[in-house]
């Protein structure tokens, strides 16, 4: 018996989104089965993606198609009494993905819900004035206990009111004007929409002596992070307290180098507490060629390096932990667009285990990946596939 899956997707005409202003993509999940000379495909399950007029997705929907025995098969009498197997439709409803953008075409947020009306978490995004992420924050809105939704309009003055004293005052770097600007423009917009439920902003606050600054981060009106700040005698901030919503999940923040090249992140968890960072090094051609994780205590956990054979057009990839002990190994044969169209995967014995092809069109689209277990050939030493994804365009 051989066992294989295929992921087939379809992209609907472009007709409909001319008509819409969204299209749709579909990804269907086969599972395979042969056995003596006979091939059953079975839908496991699906994918259902909706872009906006602007390529970008506005959400992502993943079914099952789990169909009990009893539905499938059927006994028949007579003479051509025996066991038949029905085709019937049974989509069930796994999780959804949805996403939000803000008036510049920026992601501002995605959410996952597990039904259509229970949310399990929203996630935010943060970027700099050149478009790179800053922060990405994740929290389970139900478990929220700071709420200020529904700002009403006479409070919008106060805010703007508190991030033009945060933008005047001496002690402001220019990481901090760029936020306040930021906080300044979602203002106005949101201003001319009424009474609202806010995106993501910041509200910064003094004390009448003018010594404590407190900065707060609202996510969807939660406030989920309080930093206290005390402000010495030469304007330098010193950090006080921070205060984490026990809604919060995760946040990541980024660090980028002098050349706009990710340098850092740094991931915390519930309450604030530590969980990982990783380190990014590049070669003279900007290219990355390490990668350093470490545990939260700032212990180098493992590295992955990456060495680029530019006259054989392949790359290498080591994943060793804090003893250079070797991991695993992955080759990687690129063509002359840079594209990976074959990968293989070795353990830690420079044994192969597994190997990915990749297809692309004349266009240069992607249209077919199979996965080959190399520690199971079939009859007479063939290779066969574990997965097959095909991607069809309309």
């Amino acid at each position: 018996m051989k066992h294989l899956r295929i992921i087939t997707l379809s992209l609907i005409p472009w007709l409909l989104m001319a008509l819409t202003g969204v299209r749709t993509k579909t990804v269907k999940i086969y599972s395979i089965t042969q056995n003596f000379g006979t091939e059953t495909r079975e839908l496991e399950q699906s994918t259902v993606i909706r872009y906006n007029s602007g390529g970008q997705t506005l959400d992502s929907t993943l079914y099952v198609h789990n169909i009990p025995l009893n539905s499938k098969y059927v006994y028949i009498s007579g003479p051509r009494e025996g066991v038949r197997l029905i085709r019937t439709p049974n989509q069930h409803f796994l999780m959804q993905f949805k996403y939000e953008y803000d008036l510049s075409r920026q992601l501002v947020s995605k959410a996952l819900h597990t039904h259509p009306d229970s949310l399990k978490w929203k996630e935010f995004y943060k970027f700099d004035e050149f478009g790179r992420l800053r922060k990405k924050t994740r929290f389970d809105p139900s478990k929220a206990i700071n709420n200020e939704k529904n700002i009403p309009i006479d409070n919008l003055d106060n805010l703007v009111e508190n991030l033009q004293e945060a933008m005047m005052t001496e002690s402001r770097d220019a990481e901090d004007e760029a936020a306040a600007r930021i906080q300044e423009e979602i203002t106005a917009k949101i201003k001319e929409k009424g009474p609202r439920q806010l995106g993501w902003g910041e509200v910064f606050s003094y004390d009448q002596t003018g010594l404590i600054l407190e900065h707060k981060e609202l996510y969807d009106g939660f406030v989920i992070e309080i930093t206290t700040y005390r402000i010495d005698s030469l304007g330098v901030r010193n950090k006080e307290q921070e205060y984490f919503d026990p809604s919060l999940m995760s946040r990541t923040t980024y660090a980028y180098n002098p050349s706009g090249s990710l340098k850092e992140e740094i991931s915390i968890g519930q309450f604030g507490r530590a969980i990982k960072s990783k380190s990014y090094e590049y070669d003279l051609y900007g290219r990355n060629i390490k990668v350093n994780t470490f545990q939260s205590d700032g212990t180098l956990m493992k590295t992955l390096s990456r060495i680029y054979h530019d006259t054989e057009s392949r790359i290498t990839e080591i994943l060793a932990d804090s003893s250079k002990k070797l991991i695993f190994r992955k080759e990687i044969r690129v063509d002359q667009y840079q594209r990976h169209i074959v990968e293989a995967h070795f353990d830690d014995k420079s044994h192969l285990i597994q190997k990915r092809t990749l297809t692309y069109d004349l266009k240069g689209w992607l249209i077919q990946i199979n996965d080959y277990d190399m520690l199971r050939p079939g009859k007479d030493d063939e290779i066969i596939p574990i997965s097959v994804i095909t991607y069809e365009y309309e």
